[in-house]
């Protein structure tokens, strides 16, 4: 009777454990000279953050979205120096039926607020347009006596509620598909 009682946790454990609704991190994925990997992804229904003495809001522009909030971390592994980009041309979230999402500029796709709100987990952003406010990323191999250095930050999307994540391309220094697991 004990060993069945083992049995039936053990199963319960890992149904419960198969049933996570979270979206799952990816597996490193490897371009020519870039390593990169999304850490993490979340929904949310705003970004309240703080720039420049200023708090702002990032929210959908309809109410059937979301923002689609991914943690991305890049390692240079063979290059001396990479320049990359990241904006709404170097980066794509695609679903399961193959549409895509293309990614806000937190710093024009944002609203002023007037009163001081709860500031988000989602620091810092991840985005190098060339501007002079997000200027183009370089990374180098080494970073004082580390080797490989890395950079991780957050970029924003704004997706439907129901989403599937298929995999997040970055097309910028290398071409990377970073598939997201099956569930």
């Amino acid at each position: 009777m004990k060993h069945y009682t083992l049995y039936i946790m053990i199963l319960l454990l890992l149904i419960v454990v198969g049933c996570d609704s979270t979206a799952k991190a990816t597996d490193w994925h490897f371009g020519d000279a870039l390593a990169a990997r999304v850490k993490q992804i979340k929904s949310t229904d705003k970004i309240i953050y703080m720039s420049s003495g200023n708090q702002y809001i990032i929210e959908p522009s309809q109410s059937d979205r979301q923002l689609t909030v991914a943690q991305l971390q890049f390692m240079n592994k063979e290059a001396s120096t990479l320049f990359m980009t990241v904006n709404r041309d170097t980066i794509t979230l695609r679903d399961n039926d193959y549409v895509d999402y293309l990614p806000l500029n937190p710093f024009v796709n944002r609203k002023i607020l007037s009163e001081r709100q709860s500031v988000s987990e989602f620091s810092p952003f991840l985005w190098a347009d060339g501007s002079e406010k997000a200027p183009i990323i370089e990374l180098p191999t080494k970073c004082g006596n580390a080797e490989n250095c890395e950079i991780v930050g957050w970029v924003v999307f704004e997706t439907p509620k129901s989403i599937t994540y298929n995999e997040l391309i970055f097309n910028s220094a290398d071409i990377i598909h970073m598939r997201f697991p099956v569930d």
